[in-house]
């Protein structure tokens, strides 16, 4: 299949909002190295590890990230682990121009625009403390 059809096989409108989260998070560190894991926690994306692993490994798949550090088999679990601390994602040209263009992301923007402004915050926050 397409890339674009990687991501609209099973897309609900919360996958593309946890999307959009992960992506604003991961432009948010990329100006920060090395790459604050805080900006991914599952509290952070507000879905759950499980979830924000598969979408983070469809969006690298696609193209539209890449940086992830991947297992495929640990503890014989049954699907690829992101081990985060040991990654640094970032969001290639193609996953800039996804984000401008993809209608169904735009339309979770909205609650995203706000979402960002607080990793965003939570970046400066997380330096200053680094800092100090």
């Amino acid at each position: 299949p397409a890339r674009a059809d990687i991501l609209r096989l099973e897309g609900t409108m919360d996958d593309f909002k946890v999307m959009a989260r992960l992506l604003a998070a991961i432009k948010a560190g990329e100006d920060n190295p090395p790459f604050d894991v805080a900006l991914v926690s599952p509290k952070a994306l507000k879905t759950t590890e499980l979830k924000r692993d598969r979408l983070a490994l469809k969006l690298q798949k696609a193209g539209y990230i890449d940086g992830l550090f991947v297992v495929d088999d640990i503890d014989n679990l049954p699907e690829p682990v992101v081990l985060w601390d040991s990654s640094s994602p970032s969001i290639t040209l193609d996953g800039l121009e996804y984000i401008a263009t993809n209608t169904t992301l735009r339309k979770a923007g909205a609650e995203i625009k706000a979402f960002a402004a607080d990793v965003a915050a939570k970046a400066v926050s997380n330096s200053l403390n680094g800092m100090f």
